[in-house]
C-alpha cells in the first residue's frame, strides 16, 4: 500500500521495552531515528526511495542539532500531510 501511494518513507513508533517489536521492525528495514527517552519512544523510519533516504538523514541530522524540537517537528509535518491528504492532495 506503501508503494502504491508511492510514499518516499514510514515513521513509526515503538516502546523502548518492546525489543521484540523493535527487532521485527528491523528485519524489514525500519531503522532508529531517534529514542524520545521522555516519552519511552523509538521512532524508527524505513526509506522507500531515494528521497526516502535523504529524509532519513535529515531527520537524523535534525534529532543530533535539536534533539528536544524532534517531536514537534515530527507531528506538525505529519499533521500537514494528513490535512493535504484528507483534502485530496
Amino acid at each position: 500500500m506503501a508503494r502504491e501511494r508511492r510514499l518516499g518513507f514510514i515513521l513509526l513508533g515503538v516502546f523502548y521495552d518492546n525489543a521484540r517489536a523493535f527487532r521485527l521492525y528491523s528485519r524489514f528495514g525500519f531503522r532508529e531515528v531517534v529514542y524520545l527517552r521522555k516519552l519511552g519512544l523509538r521512532v524508527m523510519m524505513l526509506p522507500m526511495d531515494f528521497l526516502g533516504e535523504v529524509a532519513y538523514m535529515f531527520l537524523c541530522g535534525v534529532t543530533l542539532l535539536l534533539p528536544n524540537m524532534f517531536l514537534a517537528y515530527v507531528a506538525q509535518w505529519v499533521h500537514d500531510r494528513t490535512a493535504s491528504d484528507d483534502k485530496g492532495g
